[in-house]
């Protein structure tokens, strides 16, 4: 299969807490966060699993929990789509980064 994406994508199975930050411009303080996983990431985004939907263009400040070697990183990010699995349980969603910081 030819790749077309101009950054390559790493498979993942690393925990990620969801904090919605922003929907329609709107800010949800009051927003639970959401406690996932990352299917795959790259260099400019990062594809979750999670079992609720995120609006497309939701604003979202995102925790990645590396496991091997042991690091954690906080981003922000923009949902860009989202794409419900045959399991009805697992709903992705895609994000393009805005700004990246290790922690």
């Amino acid at each position: 299969m030819n790749e077309k994406r101009k950054n390559g994508r790493a498979s993942t199975h690393c925990p990620v807490v969801v904090k919605l930050l922003t929907i329609d411009g709107k800010p949800q303080r009051d927003a639970p966060p959401y406690y996932c996983h990352a299917a795959d990431l790259s260099t400019t985004g990062i594809r979750l699993v999670l079992s609720t939907d995120l609006p497309v263009d939701a604003m979202l400040e995102l925790v990645i929990v590396m496991l091997d070697p042991p690091a954690t990183f906080r981003h922000l990010g923009v949902v860009r789509w989202i794409s419900v699995s045959a399991d009805t349980l697992k709903k992705f969603s895609a994000l393009n980064s805005r700004r990246r910081r290790r922690t």
